[in-house]
């Protein structure tokens, strides 16, 4: 099901990056492996779990590094790489075609 057709609302339109998980604000900047807040000042290196899902909830049901790498703000190829392999989700094809799903 297309959640976002569902309830009417453009991608384009929605709000990108990892939420704080203390205070809300968005987006959290990560740096030297931690998600901080630049509002409350809160670390966190789980914090891109729930962004995660929010994508695969919302969007679509597999993502790339490419995308999760759009999604919360990242640059590095590797951090991304790093942090979908330590979520623990099933992932497929090699390379640059690899995604990952919620298991």
């Amino acid at each position: 099901m297309d959640v976002m057709k569902f309830i009417k609302i453009n991608p384009d339109t929605t709000l990108t990056g990892v939420h704080c998980p203390q205070c809300g604000s968005l987006p959290m900047i990560y740096h030297w492996g931690l998600w901080r807040c630049p509002v409350c000042k809160t670390t966190s290196d789980t914090a891109h779990h729930q962004a995660v899902e929010d994508y695969i909830y919302l969007i679509k049901p597999s993502i790339t590094n490419a995308e999760f790498r759009k999604f919360p703000h990242l640059t590095s190829v590797f951090s991304a790489s790093r942090l979908l392999g330590q979520m623990n989700l099933q992932h497929g094809g090699e390379k640059k075609n690899r995604y990952y799903i919620k298991p």
